[in-house]
């Protein structure tokens, strides 16, 4: 069995090239070095490091680079706070805020949104040359959908009364909606977009964006940025929840060459036999009722029987709408594609889980909790910055091919390689506690 010294000189050769073949050939070479073991806790947190640093890509000093990974980092050391992290890692909390106030939110929004459509526009280049089995393979699904988050205090403004999906009613939170590109199954996505919502404006002005109004004009931004690079997303799919998919949307989709994939909401209107207009609820129940013998079911899922038609809702016009019983219930889908295979209806229609995962994820293990900042401004760069860090763990897990909690918990376990890693203990920045002097020299 190799040393562990001798594969630590192997990965020198190419720690700035952190990919899947790298660790298997080291699990090859070392036979039972075990993910616990401290070489390879010390090679994953150079992993993390690498992939946050790749989605950040903008020009700050190495001192603000220290304080905005650890800030990034913060929930691998069991910080529930800023003071929490100042404390731990013996730095000054005004030096942290100083740092989250170097760049407006909108900067590192942009950010966001210009990394996302370089990958984008790399896999689209990738799928035009590519043969009909990898464009199945890989085809690309839009998703969108929004989440809650409750809390206590004003936000800076940003907190207020929205609907909750999982209390089920409405709550005081910050409501935040993305719209991430999902490669093949789900094994890679990339984060597109990010809003968070707004208060509802009272008096003169704009009312906010829409569900719908705002997925259309990131959908608008993103074609055009496409077309920049000589491409475009026409034929990719576009899942999202029934509260984005309006009439409009629906319209939209058509012109850009889409394929929309969405549920039909209960209170719509539906044509029965071209006589009389239908709720939604009433109109499936019947077919349900009527056509029970003539549902078959989906190859592959012998547990899911489906029944497809064509129905005419007043939002949509002619539509395909397929019944599924999906886990005890009755879902139904609709589609602009009238050619669309009802598995691919079924596929596409899941894959939006993809970004309902990363709103867990964000909740429970990559800091959304931990903002308390009462300062608008700092508030949006936090969630920014945790829409960063939960796409470069994902890029992590699947380039070291391990599950993303896993990688979340083997880290958490040892926040002292990630403070080492980013030299933490080294640092004159990070010793000293904060005073005018050292404030004033990190400003600048």
């Amino acid at each position: 069995m190799i040393e562990l010294k001798e594969i630590e000189i192997i990965m020198q050769k190419r720690i700035g090239s952190v990919q899947k073949r790298d660790l298997q050939s080291i699990i090859l070479l070392s036979g039972k070095v075990n993910q616990g073991d401290p070489f390879m806790i010390s090679y994953y947190s150079e992993a993390l490091l690498q992939a946050i640093l790749k989605v950040i890509r903008c020009r700050i000093s190495m001192r603000d680079r220290r304080l905005l990974l650890l800030i990034i980092l913060s929930p691998l050391m069991s910080a529930r706070s800023l003071k929490d992290l100042a404390e731990t890692c013996m730095i000054g909390k005004n030096s942290l805020y100083t740092v989250l106030d170097s760049r407006l939110p909108l900067s590192w929004l942009a950010g966001i949104q210009r990394e996302g459509i370089s990958r984008l526009a790399s896999h689209v280049q990738r799928l035009k040359h590519a043969d009909s089995s990898v464009r199945s393979r890989e085809c690309i699904t839009l998703c969108a959908d929004d989440s809650t988050r409750t809390v206590c205090g004003d936000f800076g403004g940003l907190a207020h009364p929205c609907y909750s999906g999982a209390e089920k009613r409405a709550v005081k939170g910050l409501r935040t909606r993305a719209l991430i590109a999902v490669i093949g199954e789900g094994n890679k996505h990339i984060i597109l977009d990010v809003h968070v919502v707004p208060p509802k404006s009272s008096g003169r002005g704009r009312p906010r964006y829409s569900e719908g109004e705002w997925l259309v004009a990131s959908l608008k931004r993103i074609e055009s940025q496409l077309n920049d690079y000589g491409l475009s997303a026409k034929g990719c799919y576009l899942s999202v929840d029934s509260s984005y998919a309006a009439g409009y949307v629906l319209r939209y989709a058509e012109d850009a060459g889409l394929k929309l994939v969405s549920e039909v909401k209960g209170s719509l209107k539906v044509c029965w036999h071209n006589i009389l207009w239908l709720p939604a609820n009433l109109y499936f129940f019947v077919i349900e009722t009527l056509y029970q013998k003539k549902f078959r079911f989906l190859t592959g899922e012998f547990d899911t029987p489906y029944y497809r038609h064509k129905a005419r809702i007043r939002v949509y016009g002619e539509v395909l709408v397929v019944l599924m019983h999906i886990g005890g219930e009755t879902k139904r889908f609709f589609t602009n594609d009238a050619n669309m295979k009802s598995l691919t209806i079924r596929r596409v229609a899941r894959r939006r889980w993809q970004l309902e995962q990363v709103f867990w994820n964000l909740k429970q293990l990559l800091g959304l909790p931990g903002i308390h900042n009462q300062r608008k401004d700092r508030v949006l760069v936090r969630i920014y910055l945790c829409f960063i860090f939960a796409q470069a763990i994902k890029d992590c897990s699947g380039n070291l091919n391990i599950k993303m909690r896993k990688l979340h918990k083997i880290l958490e376990r040892n926040p002292q390689a990630i403070i080492e890693k980013i030299n933490c203990w080294c640092a004159s920045v990070l010793y000293d506690p904060a005073n005018e002097s050292s404030i004033q020299e990190l400003a600048a």
